[in-house]
Order: structure tokens, then sequence, then C-alpha cells
């Protein structure tokens, strides 16, 4: 998303990128340092958010390998990687914004740290019956799974210790198994779906922050205003702090003479008032020069990329010679294969359909081999089972289906998308497998078990056993335990980059794969681009989920970005029903905003 302030001939307004990306910015009173571009770091350093006790920090996450570590200090205190890349953070820092100083191969980078934000909370139920033996909570706090969070009795109350950031949070108690509202709390807020979740508020948000704006450039200098006191402040050139002057409420920071040599880079600002952290500042540059036009930027941006999700079949059939609709009596209509095709997109592309809409990423659906045959079952109103028309029941995942293409139409659609300046990003799914896939047939031990222990099927858990549920009973979960597992799917999404010219990747089901997975694919990614400088490799998550489980999946060693499905929901609550007011879009947009910058 583009935000832009108004451009006057006077001053040169510098516009602000936000993304649901976990990007920060911010500067100190004065910091001498080189202006280095700090080359061993692939992209711009996520920042570091410190946790409650102890927070584990992957020093390979920004550095290729441990070989060339020199030190590691965060506010005179030193810290050693082990053999495996991990810190172990243990003490907190002193302002809501530090800096992490890294000497690697001799030379500096400097990582944002973040202080916690988390404060304990004593949580208390009284149910209003007495012979209750159990009781459970699920809510935006634990990802709404009960049995993260058991209560214990203390006399006629039953309470939990939470350790969260401070916010409003929405709940659920399980008295025995049985889920109701807490009939004893009378707040409660719309769960977006016809019915009410209570909530409880942790802590008390300050009544005013500080805030910074972008105020003017020269081509020697940049000048943020702050609205509300700042009294420090950090500024980073790529991953390196540079000289800034807070005074009054003016931040002036210097453009490297650095900057004038690399074709784009920016400038990121991460101020404070002692208590709480600013909003953060993220400056785009060409040449050592503000960019002060959107039409400044390209393709490669990705923070200003304007993406737009196709479904292959749904979308236009180009290729009347691939259509091919599974010949089932169970299957409706449009529940079967309808045609659309590669094809098809590039045909769209031709003909200005997505350039007048204003699009330059397009987010196609899966296109591997999948399923043949009927499978599934929707029984509401209407009973039919399913086509793979969709794209996510693999079971090759190094070829083209054919009724979506072949490779010489994927080479030539993103050949014309990229000639009419739009990246292509490809879905891809990691996650499961369909049980006709010739790899799970020779390795059902690579998935995890479609029972649990105490004999219930292991299907749409989605909560419960996030990391284990199958999705249906033909659909077996790749288990990424096995570091098997991990290193033939990561090789797999790489055959994808190193073979078709494609700017990144939509993970589907992002929250349903372990970390493992996603920090051996981005450091794939990564050895990739050094090798490949002009590519640009995105890749965003699919996470339905609270902030503090979607940005776990966001940063230098994970992804770039995830959707922010909180605050679509928020906004379609204000926006398309009016009993919906707009104070609650408001909360969530600053919520998202403190998480993900």
């Amino acid at each position: 998303m583009l935000y832009n302030l108004p451009f006057q001939k006077m001053k040169k307004y510098i516009f602000i990128l936000a993304a649901t990306t976990s990007i920060f910015f911010a500067c100190k009173s004065k910091v001498e340092t080189t202006t280095t571009t700090a080359i061993h770091i692939v992209g711009l350093a996520s920042p570091i958010q410190l946790k409650y006790d102890t927070t584990v920090v992957y020093i390979t996450d920004y550095f290729a390998d441990l070989k060339g570590l020199d030190s590691v200090v965060i506010e005179n205190h030193a810290y050693q990687a082990d053999t495996s890349g991990k810190i172990l953070i243990t003490h907190e820092i002193a302002a809501p914004v530090g800096n992490m100083e890294v000497y690697y191969h001799h030379v500096r980078h400097d990582i944002p740290v973040f202080r916690s934000e988390k404060v304990k909370h004593h949580f208390k139920y009284q149910t209003n019956n007495k012979a209750v033996q159990q009781v459970e909570m699920s809510g935006s706090m634990n990802g709404w799974n009960r049995k993260a969070t058991p209560l214990t009795k203390e006399g006629d109350t039953w309470t939990a210790d939470l350790i969260l950031t401070k916010g409003l949070y929405q709940y659920r108690i399980w008295e025995d198994g049985k889920e109701m509202m807490d009939a004893n709390n009378p707040n409660k807020i719309s769960n977006g779906m016809g019915a009410f979740n209570n909530t409880f508020q942790v802590g008390t948000e300050a009544a005013k922050k500080p805030q910074l704006i972008t105020q003017e450039a020269t081509d020697k200098s940049i000048k943020l205003l702050a609205l509300a006191p700042v009294t420090h402040a950090y500024a980073y050139f790529e991953n390196a702090l540079i000289p800034c002057v807070v005074q009054g409420d003016a931040i002036t920071i210097e453009i490297p003479n650095a900057a004038k040599a690399l074709d784009k880079s920016h400038i990121r600002v991460y101020g404070h008032d002692g208590q709480s952290r600013a909003n953060d500042i993220l400056i785009p540059l060409k040449n050592g020069e503000v960019i002060t036009k959107a039409n400044a930027l390209d393709r490669k941006d990705m923070h200003a990329s304007v993406m737009y999700f196709v479904m292959v079949d749904r979308f236009v059939d180009g290729d009347k010679t691939n259509d091919r609709p599974t010949p089932n009596d169970s299957i409706l209509p449009k529940a079967n294969n309808m045609g659309g095709d590669l094809a098809g997109i590039t045909q769209k592309i031709k003909d200005g359909y997505f350039s007048k809409i204003g699009i330059n990423t397009i987010w196609i659906s899966p296109i591997s081999t999948n399923a043949e045959g009927s499978w599934g079952l929707w029984n509401k109103g209407t009973t039919s089972t399913f086509s793979a028309y969709h794209g996510y029941w693999p079971t090759a995942l190094r070829s083209i289906d054919n009724r979506f293409g072949n490779d010489a139409q994927l080479r030539e659609l993103i050949s014309v998308a990229h000639e009419n300046k739009m990246n292509v990003v490809l879905d891809y799914v990691a996650h499961h497998v369909h049980k006709d896939h010739p790899l799970y047939k020779q390795k059902p031990d690579w998935t995890t078990p479609l029972y649990l222990p105490d004999g219930r099927m292991n299907t749409e858990l989605w909560d419960e056993q996030r990391l284990t549920t199958w999705f249906d009973t033909f659909l077996p979960t790749w288990n990424f335990e096995n570091q098997q597992v991990v290193h033939a799917l990561t090789d797999t999404a790489m055959y994808w980059v190193e073979n078709y010219d494609l700017d990144g990747f939509r993970h589907d089901a992002t929250k349903h794969i372990r970390e493992e997975f996603w920090r051996e694919l981005t450091s794939k990614v990564k050895q990739y681009k050094r090798a490949h400088p002009e590519r640009n490799i995105y890749q965003v998550g699919e996470t339905y989920g609270n902030p503090e489980l979607i940005s776990s999946y966001i940063g230098s060693g994970m992804l770039d970005a995830q959707f922010d499905f909180n605050l679509y929901d928020a906004a379609v609550d204000a926006f398309a029903k009016n009993e919906t007011n707009f104070e609650n879009l408001q909360r969530v947009m600053n919520v998202s905003m403190k998480y993900y910058g």
C-alpha cells in the first residue's frame, strides 16, 4: 500500500510506504558510524522484538553463516552465537528502541531492537455453575485454542496468569467442554459472524503516543516533524546507523553519500518518547535522492505493489485445447473445471485489463499437477463432490497441470507481465499433498498421523493441532519435524524460482507449517538472490490468527509479509454493516501498525 503526502513546489514532501510486513523505522540524538551499505545482509534487516523474558535470535536469519561473525553487542552486552546460530537475549533494553551492533567480516551492521511491550495480566472468571469441573478459555490471546489456556480454580473463581501485550482481547469460555459467553462480563464485541465474543483489557495504553511525519527533503538531508513529542530516534541507511539530530519537534537526517551509487536504497527512522515507540518511517531513495512521486517506483518496489488474485481456472479460457472437466455426475458444474488457463491470463495482460485497474502484481493460484476425479463433499442445501479446479490438491510438485497450460505458456505469461511492468507471484502449497501423490505412497511416514493418540480423527483441528492437522481425509499433512521433508519441500519451491523468472510466492496455510521450513526456504531464497541480485523474490503468507501469531512468521529469516485478515474483517464490519461503527476499525488498525509497522 502506498500513502502519499501532498507534493508542493515550495517543499518536497516525502511519501510514506506501509505494508503488512514487519518493516519498522527510527534515529538517535547523534550517532557516529560509517555509511557502509552493510552488504552482508540481504534486504532490510527486520527489527528484533524482545520477549517478556528470554528472546531467541537467529543470527543466520540475517547472515549467510557464522564463519564471518566477529561480535554481537546490545547496549554494552556482548552475545555469543551457538553452533546453530542462536543467541539468547535475557536483559531488557532501557528505552523503547535500541540497536544491535553486529560486526561480520569486520564490517559493522546495525539492527533495530524493540523493548518488550508485554505485561502480566491476572484473568478471573466467575462461573454460575458451582458443579463445573473444568474451565477453559479460547480467544485472540491464544489462537482460539482452548487447550492452550486452562484455568485454575481458586474458591468460586477460575483464574489464569497471562503474559500479553497491552490492548483489547476477545474470548469465549468453555465449561466442561461446552462453549459459552461469560455471563458476568458485560463487555462484548461482534465476532463478524452474527454472534459476539467477550472482551477484556490488558494494561493502560498511553493517552498520547509519539508520532512522526515526513516534512521536507533536499538533495543532502531529510527533515521529519514530531506531531507528538519524540525524545530520541534512530536512523538507518539500509542496515547501518547514520547521523540524525533531534531538536524540539524536528528530526534532521543527513543522506549518506553512499546512496548516490545505489539505484534504489532506503532510510528508516524509529523514534520514541522514553515510554512508547513512535510510528515508523520508510523513505525510498533513487541514486541518493528522495523519491517523492509514486510513478518513480517500479514493479520491484514491493512496498508499493498492488496485488490481484487470479484463480486460474475461474479467470479466462484462453486455450480451448486444454479444457478437460472431470466426467462425474456427482460434481455440480460450478464445482468442476471451467477451462481458465495460463493463456487466458496472458491474453488479459496483453489487452490491458490489469493496467486499466492499476495492478502491478498478479498472484496466480497453484498450477502444479493436481488430483484427477472427484473428492470431498458439500452437503449444505445441495450435495456435490469437487474436482481439483482450484489447484490446492497437488499430486506432483514440479510439473504444470495440463488443464492450466504448459511450460511455454507459463514462460510467455511471465515474460509478457514483465514487459508490462508487472510481477507474477505463484501460490505454493507446502503444507499438504493429495494422497494420490507418488511420494506419499512411497513415504507415508513423511506425513502426520490421521488419528490422534486419543482416537480422534486429526482433521480440521485448526488451532488445537495447528502443526499436524489434516485439511481432509485425502489430504495428508507433511511432517515438518522430519528434516528430510523440510529439505525436499524447500528444494521443490526453489525449483520454480530457479527454472522460471517468477517474482515470489504466496504461501498457503503458513501457520500450519513449522518455522524450520520457512527458515530453510528463506535461507535458500537469500542464497539465490546473492548469486542473482537482479532477481526480486517476495514471499507473502496466509495466516488466520492473532497479530502475535501472524507477526511470528515475518522477519529477515522468515517471510516478507502476511495478509492481515483481522484488519480485513474489521473493515468489512465498518463499511458493510450498519450496526458497526468505526471505533473497532481504528483500534484494529492501530494494533496492526504496532505489530507490523
